[in-house]
């Protein structure tokens, strides 16, 4: 009797998936996609090490479901924010390609290391808005890879997507390479609210590929705040560790 041989087994004899990250053969029926176990093991997942209101993580620091000192004196407009990990290779150079090299191709990378992750969806929102990107830029781009990440992050909650609430109004030079206060002076009066009347009292998650300083994720809050949301969380794809 004749063996029929399963569509996908034929998919990969074919067309062999390969690491974005060192171009070897996956192993598929590992339930790897785009990313092998050698670079997947190189990930640093963020577990509750970060404080729990900036999501800002420190070098060396394993406590959990603490504040900073700055959250203490000085906390941002969102009221709690997680990474599923480091901003380390090799999940830099993959959101690298995403942001500035329009390589959609490692998006299944990426899905892989969330599955692979213990992070955990907040539930607690009533719109997932992503961090939007100026229509010049998204143009020349093609997409806002934080609406990629967001559709990766949430694919059994796409229903509560929305990408018109939140807009980016103006202009911003890149953030990297500036430090905290210049990244703050740089996003004033970049964003704005459409259709205020479906903000009003509502749970927001906002999501953003890399927590940097905050800066972003703060100056997208304060303005949902103001239009009459409840609150908002951040979730991003990675976030920066920094140095005390």
């Amino acid at each position: 009797m004749k063996r029929i041989v399963p569509w996908r087994a034929l998919v990969d004899l074919v067309l062999p998936d390969i690491c974005r990250v060192c171009g070897v053969t996956v192993n598929t029926r590992d339930g790897l996609h785009g990313i092998c176990d050698t670079c997947l093991d190189q990930v640093k997942y963020r577990g509750k090490d970060g404080c729990r209101r900036c999501g800002i993580a420190y070098v060396g620091h394993v406590d959990s479901n603490h504040l900073c000192g700055t959250c203490l004196t000085r906390p941002p407009s969102y009221h709690g924010a997680t990474s599923v990990c480091d901003y380390a290779e090799p999940v830099r150079g993959l959101l690298h390609r995403l942001k500035y090299q329009s390589d959609t191709s490692v998006l299944p990378s990426l899905a892989t290391i969330v599955n692979r992750s213990e992070w955990a969806d907040p539930a607690r929102f009533d719109w997932i808005i992503p961090v939007p990107l100026y229509i010049g830029r998204l143009r020349s781009r093609g997409y806002n890879q934080a609406v990629l990440l967001a559709r990766l992050l949430f694919g059994n909650r796409n229903e509560r997507l929305n990408t018109f609430l939140l807009q980016r109004v103006r202009e911003t030079a890149p953030q990297a390479g500036l430090d905290g206060g210049e990244r703050r002076r740089n996003l004033r009066g970049a964003f704005s609210v459409e259709r205020s009347e479906l903000l009003v009292g509502r749970c927001i998650c906002l999501v953003d590929d890399v927590l940097t300083t905050g800066a972003t994720a703060n100056a997208c809050s304060t303005v949902l705040l103001k239009a009459g949301v409840c609150s908002v969380e951040v979730v991003t794809m990675a976030g920066v560790r920094v140095k005390r």
